[in-house]
């Protein structure tokens, strides 16, 4: 009897040792995997950017004739001769300005041309996206190529974009199918469009 229990033993201790080993060996694999996850995550995350007082913000007026803005900071006068004139404000003034929710910015009087700043900013290119509606845009990308490509870089970034979301959509359905309009969008976002219009 004495042998039995010696022979039954070693066996019970081997699967409890060797079992726990393979359950410990499981979860570091797990969460080792679950670290260089979220690793990567920050990793990709894209850096934003930081603006100083006195960086130079180009702006670009929607109005017709002249438009001025003192500045609230640093009481400079930027002048605009008309449609399409762009100046550049200093960071401290137009941050201002979109803080008092000020009329230059949210009328809007003119549009930020800054992709970054509009990006710290999306309430100021919900405005600009609301500037365009679908068949203002869809005007847009019936313009000869050479008229688009004009166009697309005077407008807000969020009317780009939606106007790109448009684009994308009309020819995965087939509505879209004019090479020198998408050559035009491919080089103006840095997209691959023509490739789903041949496959």
């Amino acid at each position: 009897m004495a042998r039995q229990m010696k022979k039954t033993a070693p066996k019970a201790e081997t699967a409890n040792v060797e079992k726990p080993i393979k359950d410990i060996e499981t979860k570091e694999t797990e969460s080792e995997t679950k670290v260089s996850e979220s690793e990567t995550k920050v990793e990709t995350k894209p850096k934003k950017k930081e603006f100083k007082n006195d960086d130079m913000i180009p702006c670009m007026s929607i109005m017709e004739g002249k438009l001025v803005l003192v500045g609230a900071k640093t009481n400079d006068v930027y002048r605009w001769v008309g449609i399409g004139d762009i100046q550049e404000v200093a960071y401290n003034d137009l941050i201002s300005d979109v803080r008092s929710r000020g009329s230059h910015t949210f009328a809007p009087w003119f549009i930020i041309q800054d992709k970054d700043f509009l990006a710290q900013h999306p309430e100021v290119d919900d405005v600009y996206a609301g500037l365009y509606t679908p068949q203002d845009i869809e005007k847009v990308l019936s313009m000869p190529a050479f008229q688009m490509k004009s166009y697309l870089e005077q407008m807000p970034v969020g009317a780009q974009d939606s106007l790109k979301n448009m684009a994308i959509a009309r020819i995965e359905s087939g509505e879209f199918d004019s090479i020198q309009r998408i050559k035009v969008l491919d080089e103006f976002f840095g997209t691959n469009l023509l490739v789903a219009l041949t496959d």
